[in-house]
């Protein structure tokens, strides 16, 4: 083969790779987009004027950033892998129905009528979670906790928020008056 043939084999390779880039890019951003869905996740107080401070909780929020409508449909924490070839473990978080500074709140995995929600483009939704330090066991574990939509695709706290979220829940906690248990 000559040097020409070997430009023009080249050539065609190229124009094979920017067609199929150009065809992946149209299908993703015209024929079938993905809404991208930002979830954020802190710990809250409820406080009341002329009593103070309530009852402490998760909030997990989703903001749909477009370009179509999503629907959530569950709350779900992962479990990371344990070894290369298996996949983590995916579980339901169950999510507080009624107000944090009932006595006795009530849980429900479906949420009471929270999801499945359907977000349009800049809306945003939020559901409460216990406090528990069972989510994430202590601070070096690396559970996630998002969102699952209605295709199948999973929308994950930022990490950064996740660590956050995990160095809150390890540190001690204050009592009614102020110190810390022993």
């Amino acid at each position: 083969m000559s040097t020409s043939d070997w430009a023009i084999i080249i050539s065609l390779a190229s124009f094979g790779v920017s067609l199929a880039g150009f065809l992946w890019n149209v299908w993703s951003k015209f024929i079938y987009p993905k809404a991208k869905v930002r979830v954020h996740g802190g710990i809250f107080e409820t406080f009341t004027p002329g009593i103070g401070k309530g009852a402490s909780f998760i909030n997990l929020s989703a903001t749909n950033f477009g370009p179509g409508e999503i629907t959530l449909t569950h709350a779900i924490v992962n479990e990371p892998r344990l070894w290369p070839l298996r996949e983590g473990m995916t579980g339901l978080l169950k999510l507080m129905v009624t107000d944090p500074d009932h006595s006795r709140p009530q849980y429900d995995v479906f949420g009471n009528g929270q999801l499945p929600r359907k977000l349009a483009v800049g809306e945003q939704m939020s559901v409460r979670l216990s406090k528990s330090a069972e989510l994430f066991k202590d601070a070096a574990s690396s559970r996630r906790i998002g969102f699952a939509d209605s295709f199948g695709r999973n929308h994950w706290c930022s990490r950064k928020a996740t660590r956050k979220l995990r160095q809150a829940l390890a540190a001690p906690q204050e009592d009614d008056k102020g110190k810390t248990p022993q």
